[in-house]
């Protein structure tokens, strides 16, 4: 036997590893609960910052401290002191010292040894970005076999963020779409495996409703409590509107569609396509005989917008839009049709002028919301305006004069708070709620990078306008 002894001057040894149970991978970690001692044959060890220093400039000062990736032939014996830095690895005679690979801060490749190179200016800058993400928040946040090991419901649960005492909940609503894009990105097996597992869990809870709406709850936490219907109110008090109400029942048709593409799962979907059928059986339940989408808040929850939105109104329509592609998938050709008609309804009522649809024909441009009070309420709205050009809903007309108030109002769109609208110190203290959470922020400079990507902009990192 030898041994190899890892200490840390700063940081905690956390290990990393997969499971493999009945061909199904799952990941194990000791970011939450401590892992004293394990024998694998392969692993990782990253250094986190203590448990008493937890925090941003915590994590910052071990990004120097060495990460490990172990390939053996044989269980090694793990043993880790998280108190003292330590962990002390023992090997049989049999492995060699080349099973080894050590990195600085964390691994350059995804759990399954996986790299990329990206080959393209400063490609090695996002590089590190991405793997830095991944290994300190992506994977620390897979709870299902960790801290949810013994939850009521455990699969496919993982937390929004790392500071669990805030928000211990995983959140199908409004956080596993997102979560699903970058571990589609990922592109891993188990990443894939998770994502599967991730769906099914939203579909369980849509399925188990008690009202039989099939609503994706906003949250489902630890003790097995599912939050279906969460409202908020204005800062004075005025208003109020319910959280997400047609969110995740319009993004998990997204991350379904993303899920099959990825992975070639067509007998998941011939199995769940009456789930994803029912959870857009709400979102019709929210239309008007117009084909106006009543969703009041879709992703911004410190705006109380308790009405009809431009932007859930796309994202409706989209994802009619995909449902009618996996249905296709599924050889349902009459319901392909049935969803491109409910797409086409919603977009056509979406472009349409105010105050029937969100198209000012004064300030051409595409207003936020309206509520139900008929109030048309509009700060000069990011997505509002670039959803319906992107997805092919405006007319030309509309899409140039999107266009142009976009580089006009450029440098607000791409600093923090105005990435949102341009005018929010316009917003009234009955349009704001309390200041809750930024779930929105990515979502909106994804959608961004989209729409300016399909206008022939690939430099936009460092675009600025004439």
């Amino acid at each position: 036997m030898w041994n190899k002894k890892i200490t840390y001057r700063k940081a905690r040894p956390v290990l990393f590893y997969l499971m493999n149970e009945d061909e199904v991978l799952f990941l194990k970690h000791g970011f939450d609960k401590p892992l004293k001692e394990a024998c694998v044959k392969e692993f990782y060890v990253l250094p986190f910052a203590r448990r008493e220093e937890e925090g941003t400039e915590a994590e910052k000062a071990v990004l120097d401290e060495p990460a490990f990736h172990v390939q053996a032939s044989s269980e090694v014996r793990i043993r880790l002191d998280e108190e003292n830095g330590i962990a002390e690895l023992e090997f049989e005679d049999g492995d060699a010292k080349d099973c080894i690979r050590e990195w600085k801060g964390v691994p350059r490749c995804d759990i399954q040894g996986n790299g990329m190179k990206l080959d393209f200016p400063d490609g090695d800058v996002l590089e590190e970005t991405a793997y830095q993400f991944y290994w300190r928040t992506l994977l620390p946040c897979v709870a299902e076999k960790n801290a949810a090991a013994d939850y009521p419901v455990g699969d496919g649960y993982v937390v929004s963020t790392l500071q669990r005492e805030v928000y211990a909940g995983t959140y199908p609503d409004v956080d596993h779409e997102f979560q699903i894009k970058g571990r589609i990105a990922a592109g891993d097996r188990f990443d894939q495996g998770l994502v599967k597992r991730m769906l099914n869990l939203q579909l369980k809870l849509m399925r188990e409703d008690p009202e039989g709406l099939y609503r994706d709850p906003c949250a489902l936490q630890p003790g097995g409590v599912r939050e279906y219907h969460v409202r908020r109110s204005s800062m004075d008090g005025e208003t109020n509107a319910v959280m997400f109400l047609v969110t995740g029942n319009i993004e998990v048709i997204e991350s379904a569609w993303l899920y099959v593409a990825a992975s070639g799962d067509f007998e998941w979907l011939k199995e769940n396509r009456e789930g994803l059928e029912n959870a857009l059986s709400l979102v019709i339940d929210c239309m008007d005989r117009y084909g106006r989408l009543w969703s009041d808040v879709y992703y911004e929850d410190q705006i109380i917008k308790d009405g009809r939105e431009c932007m859930s109104a796309a994202m409706a329509a989209r994802a009619m839009r995909l449902m009618a592609q996996l249905e296709e998938l599924c050889g349902e050709e009459e319901k392909k049709k049935d969803y491109l008609e409910l797409e086409k309804k919603l977009a056509g009522a979406m472009t349409a002028s105010l105050p029937f649809g969100f198209w000012d024909t004064d300030k051409k441009r595409f207003a936020d919301w309206v509520d139900r009070g008929s109030v048309c309420h509009d700060h000069i709205h990011l997505l509002a305006n670039e959803l319906p050009v992107l997805f092919d809903y405006a007319t030309e007309e509309q899409s140039e004069n999107v266009r142009k108030l976009l580089e006009e109002e450029w440098e607000e769109f791409q600093r923090f708070p105005t990435f949102l609208s341009a005018r929010i110190a316009d917003y009234t203290d009955s349009e704001l709620g309390l200041p809750y959470d930024l779930c929105a922020a990515g979502r909106y400079w994804c959608w961004d990078f989209a729409y300016w990507l399909k206008q022939g902009r690939r430099d936009i990192s460092e675009w600025e306008f004439p």
